[in-house]
């Protein structure tokens, strides 16, 4: 043991000789080799230190060497000092090694993590010397700290977490891991993939979390709406600088964030699912590290948004096997109820026509009983039919010319007598030209267009029912469609019954099965003949005031004073006898003006705004009223005004009335139309109550809607 001793001691000026020679041949290799050699005394001074530490420290040699302890110590982290200073003092106490990883705070203010070995050496002359080196290891300790970060997220995932929870544990796992970092953010994209919604901002101001809820996507939106449009990172050294930041700068930096890194966020399908940003108090950019850190807490997102939506939508699956098992089962037992009571009277007239003893007249009285009977038990036997086709993709529809106007007066014919026995007012009426001839399958819009006037009547205690009958116009002829709209004054229905109204195997509620005879399959057949028929049926509907049943269907190739090769229906006016005859389409007048259209539909943008810059106006479009109010204010600043506003009352994100209502409550005081599907009259006074100038129902005719423009906008 002496020996050893001896021999350690004997060394130690032959290591202080080999790092003078060290430090005065090998400059170059102490530069750049990944490790910083270092040689302290008793007291914790450097005595040597190689030049490479001013890469990993920020410090020059000199400059340590000068500030002797203090500079080290000083600036160890407040959580790791007295750790370090305890195994440092036990090289001393007999311990005699040193292995330690802190946090340490380098020139420019970032807090890193090294990896610190030493040993020490007593010398009987010259004292104790400790003779070591460290390491910066600050992405291993990230990426340790992002594993167990991701592990936490990815165990409260597989136990149902909320999916906020989850990206809030990722965000604070980020968080804890970046130099400076103040907080950051995950956006995740709408259905729509139009905006980004909030999903996880922990350390954010609730203020800002509002402001940037439903961020529109776009080349030069902030930086998320930036990266989530273009799919590509966006890094904003200085937001109050950068033109990105130019709309929401002065929220960003109310709230102390002068740099934002934003980076996509990827489905395992390579689509954008939303954005994870970082913010930063101090303008800078990103080192390789960070870049590398924002990357992976993006691909964790990812991972935490798929698998999330992948839990729930097999959770509505699941929800939906066990809903449509609960319908099939009532389906049987209506079934059974709808089946036995035709059939009861069925067999118990045809008992009575055997008794000798009945009178003709009481004879005729059973024979029409059970004509009644046999005709309903053969209409549930088609319906069940045709499902069963349906869902076998087995049922195919013509494609044959036929004439709308002869289904239309052939329904009002076979109906009428049932709406007159309870005392209804059953009209039809043509709200535009429509073509003599279509190619479609009579048929098949027969069946559709006498379930939904046949319910009407059904549910429709007293008031009216209107078929009301048009053609929606497009510029692309492909894109017409042939409208009927069946509207009655009934009960109207919640937004429970309108949600199952079209499932096959289920009524409106208990109440239908209850009061009015039906399989329940009626609307889910209709609806799946339209969608053959190239069309769709919507409803909307008001509790106690009335429905409103849209079928719309694919007209065919339609004639427009051009020459075609297929058959073609040339557009007619409407037929006599069924209403007012409609005149001959004028010339358009010649208007002048800027005007804002607030509509979803896509075609329905189309044809409105046809119309009106055919007359010569400038159309604006907004897709929700969010939107539309944001745009009508700005122009208002701006001093360029609408001359006009065109307002569906149907809308995402804020709906029409609402809109018009945060107009006229800072003082918007142009001219309003409102737009709407519903035909009710109850609308037309909601729709003026609620700060609308003027009404229009949809679908909408070229002549009013033009006509409407002309009251409020400059003519020639």
């Amino acid at each position: 043991m002496k020996s050893q001793l001896k021999e350690r001691r004997g060394a130690i000026p032959r290591l202080r000789e080999a790092l003078r020679t060290i430090r005065r041949d090998y400059p170059r290799l102490l530069a750049t080799v990944p490790d910083v050699v270092w040689v302290g005394d008793r007291d914790g001074n450097t005595v040597f230190i190689s030049p490479n530490v001013e890469r990993v420290y920020g410090y020059t040699p000199q400059e340590i060497y000068a500030a002797g302890d203090a500079l080290w110590f000083g600036r160890i982290h407040p959580d790791d000092v007295e750790r370090v200073k305890g195994a440092y003092d036990s090289l001393f106490t007999g311990r005699q090694r040193f292995d330690c990883e802190y946090r340490i705070q380098r020139k420019d203010g970032r807090w890193i993590w090294i990896h610190d070995r030493a040993l020490a050496v007593h010398d009987a002359s010259e004292g104790a010397c400790v003779y070591g080196l460290f390491s910066d290891v600050t992405e291993r300790k990230r990426a340790e700290a992002l594993l167990e970060g991701q592990n936490r997220v990815l165990e409260r995932i597989a136990t149902g977490a909320p999916l906020e929870e989850a990206l809030s544990l990722l965000a604070l796992a980020i968080e804890e891991q970046s130099d400076g970092l103040l907080c950051s953010i995950l956006l995740l994209l709408d259905e729509d993939r139009k905006r980004l919604l909030h999903g996880a901002a922990p350390s954010l101001p609730a203020e800002h979390c509002r402001a940037v809820h439903g961020l529109a996507l776009g080349p030069a939106v902030g930086s998320c709406g930036t990266a989530a449009f273009t799919g590509k990172r966006v890094i904003v050294t200085d937001i109050a600088q950068d033109p990105l930041w130019s709309s929401c700068k002065e929220l960003g930096l109310r709230h102390g964030l002068r740099a934002c890194w934003s980076q996509p966020i990827f489905s395992s399908k390579g689509e954008v699912t939303g954005t994870f940003a970082m913010y930063y108090r101090e303008p800078r950019a990103p080192s390789e590290g960070e870049l590398r850190l924002i990357e992976k807490a993006a691909h964790l997102a990812g991972v935490a948004i798929e698998h999330h939506r992948t839990a729930e939508a097999l959770k509505v699956a699941k929800e939906g096997a066990e809903a449509a098992s609960r319908f099939k089962s009532s389906f049987l037992a209506a079934m059974s109820h709808e089946v036995r009571t035709p059939m009861t009277a069925i067999l118990g007239y045809a008992d009575l026509l055997l008794d000798p003893n009945q009178t003709p007249e009481e004879r005729a009285g059973s024979i029409q009983v059970i004509r009644q009977n046999g005709a309903h038990l053969l209409a549930i036997l088609n319906d069940i039919l045709d499902l069963s086709k349906i869902e076998a993709g087995k049922l195919e529809v013509e494609r044959i010319p036929c004439s709308p106007a002869a289904v239309v007066e052939e329904v009002r014919s076979l109906l009428n007598a049932s709406a007159k026995e309870k005392g209804l007012e059953l009209s039809v009426e043509y709200l535009t030209p429509v073509p003599e001839e279509i190619r479609s399958d009579p048929t098949r819009l027969r069946q559709i267009l006498l379930n939904l006037v046949g319910n009407a009547i059904k549910f429709t205690e007293a008031g009216t029912v209107l078929l009301a009958v048009s053609l929606l116009e497009l510029p692309d002829p492909e894109e017409a469609r042939l409208c009927f709209e069946v509207v009655d004054s009934g009960p109207g229905l919640t937004e429970e019954q309108r949600k199952g109204l079209f499932q096959a195997y289920a009524q409106a509620g208990t109440w239908v099965a209850r009061t009015h005879a039906g399989t329940g399959l009626g609307l889910a057949i209709s609806r799946r003949l339209a969608r053959l028929l190239g069309g769709d049926i919507a409803v909307q509907s008001t509790l106690g005031e009335g429905s409103s049943f849209l079928l719309k269907i694919d007209p065919g190739p339609l004639d427009r004073g051009g020459s075609g090769q297929r058959p073609r229906g040339a557009l007619a006016a409407e037929p006599q006898g069924a209403g007012a005859a409609q005149p001959e389409r004028e010339a358009a007048p010649r208007l002048s003006g800027r005007v804002l259209l607030a509509e979803d539909v896509v075609v329905n943008q189309k044809l409105i705004a046809f119309h009106l810059r055919k007359a010569g106006l400038e159309v604006e479009i907004a897709g929700d009223g969010r939107t539309a109010v944001d745009r009508v204010l700005e122009a208002e600043r701006a001093g360029e005004p609408f001359d006009l506003v065109f307002m569906d009352m149907h809308m995402p994100v804020l709906d029409g009335l609402g809109a018009v209502g945060e107009l006229r409550a800072k003082g918007y005081a142009g001219p309003i139309v409102a737009l709407t599907a519903s035909a009710l009259r109850t609308e037309r006074e909601r729709c003026l109550r609620g700060g609308c100038t003027a009404f229009l129902s949809k679908p909408i005719e070229r002549r009013l809607l033009l006509e409407a423009a002309a009251r409020y906008v400059r003519k020639g």
